[in-house]
């Protein structure tokens, strides 16, 4: 950075009175014609942006539901209108604030202890842990318990699909790549592990002890992990929408229960949202005591102080510089949820659609512009940046991986295309570019050391140290990311990729040109020479087509590809790596024979050239997981 940059003298931006909004006043939560008003415009121009079938929405406020309608089509085919009171969603990850719930009931009662390892609740398996630090129910609703994230096998086509919990969790457990309660990784699996706490503690299954405590006494009724015969014919059909045309999506069940399997109503959540926001309270029943209520809503981890981080069982958020707790939810492809709190304001909502890409873009929409109306943003707070500030803007820049994904899995090819780059501008700006362009046009600017703050509101960005000083990641808000070293930077891993491809299509090129123009010649090779041109145009067209096959299912991303389990295309392609290590190990060999017999100048550069790629190709495939099933 400029010497003039950094030492620029003690700098106050103040933007005051800037005018974001240009409403008269306030939206009224007394105001049930100006509520719906707002409501039926904000979502039937919604529904035509995003394509977007169906949504249902409820608001309450001070203990009593303020509006609540349907909006759309439950099913398209059969012309089912959207009912808060019949129609059942696919509430996804929303599912994991019930499975909070259940566990600081059982919290409450002396039966789990937050601090304590699980696997002393644990008998017919043990929870891996290569770390000395135990992982705790503290950990597992906070998502720090260092769990790596696959999605391979954790989607069922129907409920006799679906493993008992216990089966799950004990099967299909991953590793433990982080030190329990450093950093933030969200995992599915962790959640059910909780959820199986449930049961090991209660002897109940977690769908029964749910129903009992949870759902039975708000007065649920059309809730369930499970649903009966009767809910399943009022359940939403989800929808995709491509080519111009909704695409009815398959029915799919979730092997980890506790973290998305529930289904509800409106009306229903309607009833949970004002228990929680009456410190657990309902019409007489009370699932919580006010104490746990606000221990859940306290701020259990963050990455930094002034960024939000997770309480239990919620994302904390900062909108229109009110603090929210919230959980969204979605299901590939076709369902979206959002439950969102304000406590402070006895104010929240649940909303769900029968869209999963349509519905997250609408849920983001509905905060903003809710959050617009009922709180409106007039200016934006100084931000105060000092000449003293010990950060090297340097040792910040460089690329990021979300924590949340496969280390050892195929899965982790999909990050070939996902990691976030932080730079500076030409003013020293730290800027933060992501695949998908979240945050590309925001600037940051310090407030504090290693803690930036978005120009136009709420978001903060923060930088995390090992012992050294030496920077180990980032987190956007609750979202963390680790700092990548320069050799695992995917831009480069993907240039090496193609410049292998390239050179394996070229090799195969070669030498169809030679078979054409000397096809005789080719036919009559024999012994060595016949290997070795075997050996490397097999290696070459294998590789072609491997690294294409595999890259096309993972960016696709494809429902049926991985989370019903790997495909068995997959599992050719990962097992076919087995043959390209030996036969590139044999090229290896080969090579110096190569240059001891063969004549042509020309083969051999060709081979040698295929071989180095080769091995490095190889090389790059062992750090994606692209060998072996």
């Amino acid at each position: 950075m400029d010497t003039l940059k950094k030492m620029r003298g003690t700098l106050i931006l103040v933007i005051a009175l800037l005018m974001v909004h240009s409403y008269v006043h306030a939206l009224s939560l007394e105001n049930d014609d100006e509520l719906a008003q707002f409501f039926d415009e904000f979502f039937l121009e919604g529904h035509e942006k995003h394509h977007i079938p169906g949504t249902v929405f409820i608001l309450v406020h001070d203990g009593e539901v303020v509006f609540s309608q349907g909006y759309g089509y439950a099913d398209l085919e059969n012309k089912v209108l959207v009912d808060p009171e019949q129609t059942i969603f696919s509430t996804e990850s929303v599912s994991k604030v019930f499975t909070a719930t259940a566990l600081m009931q059982l919290v409450e009662k002396g039966y789990l202890d937050l601090r304590k390892d699980v696997n002393e609740y644990l008998d017919s398996f043990q929870v891996k842990n290569p770390y000395q630090v135990p992982i705790t129910l503290h950990h597992l609703l906070t998502h720090t318990a260092g769990f790596e994230d696959s999605d391979i096998g954790t989607y069922a086509l129907s409920q006799n699909e679906v493993m008992p919990l216990e089966e799950f969790v004990r099967t299909k457990q991953p590793k433990v790549v982080v030190e329990p309660g450093t950093e933030i990784s969200y995992s599915n699996y962790g959640i059910a592990l909780a959820g199986y706490l449930v049961e090991a503690v209660t002897g109940k299954s977690f769908t029964e002890y749910v129903k009992e405590s949870i759902l039975t006494p708000l007065g649920m009724e059309s809730s369930s992990f499970v649903l009966s015969k009767e809910m399943m014919e009022r359940k939403a059909v989800g929808y995709a929408y491509a080519d111009g045309d909704y695409v009815r999506g398959d029915p799919y069940y979730h092997q980890y229960a506790p973290a998305g399997s529930l289904r509800s109503t409106g009306s229903d959540m309607g009833a949970y949202l004002i228990a929680m926001l009456a410190e657990g309270e309902y019409k007489g029943a009370r699932i919580l005591e006010p104490d746990t209520v606000g221990h859940m809503y306290t701020q259990q981890f963050t990455h930094h102080p002034e960024v939000p981080g997770f309480a239990y069982g919620f994302f904390e958020r900062m909108d229109n510089g009110q603090r929210a707790l919230a959980h969204g939810g979605d299901g590939v492809p076709v369902f979206s949820a959002l439950l969102y709190l304000l406590p402070q304001h006895k104010l929240g909502f649940f909303v769900a659609s029968n869209s999963q890409s349509g519905g997250m873009a609408l849920r983001e929409e509905l905060v903003s512009t809710f959050m617009d109306r009922v709180f409106p943003k007039k200016y934006i707070e100084p931000l105060i940046i000092t000449s003293q500030s010990v950060v090297d803007y340097e040792e910040l820049t460089g690329f990021y991986r979300q924590n949340r994904y496969s280390r050892s899995t195929i899965l982790k090819l999909a990050t070939l295309m996902t990691e976030t780059e932080i730079r500076t501008d030409a003013e020293g700006n730290l800027l933060v570019l992501d695949s998908f362009g979240i945050w590309g046009s925001e600037r940051w600017l310090e407030v504090e050391p290693f803690l930036f703050q978005a120009v136009s509101g709420d978001q903060y960005v923060s930088f995390q140290r090992d012992e050294e000083g030496n920077i180990t990641g980032m987190s956007v808000d609750s979202f963390g990311f680790r700092k990548l070293a320069w050799y695992e930077n995917s831009r480069l891993h993907l240039a090496l990729f193609a410049m292998s491809i390239i050179i394996f299509i070229i090799s195969l090129a070669i030498e169809g040109i030679r078979f054409i123009k000397r096809k005789r010649e080719l036919h009559t090779r024999e012994g060595f020479e016949k290997t070795i041109w075997r050996l490397v145009n097999g290696l070459c067209g294998s590789f072609v087509i491997t690294f294409l096959g595999l890259l096309l299912m993972i960016l696709t991303m494809q429902a049926e590809f991985f989370i019903f389990g790997l495909p068995l295309v997959a599992k050719v392609l990962l097992a076919v790596a087995y043959l390209q290590v030996l036969a590139t190990a044999a090229l290896v060999v080969l090579m110096w024979v190569v240059w001891g017999k063969q004549n042509s100048l020309g083969l051999k550069v060709q081979y040698t050239v295929v071989t180095i790629f080769a091995v490095l190709y190889l090389s790059l495939a062992q750090y994606w997981n692209m060998i072996g099933i």
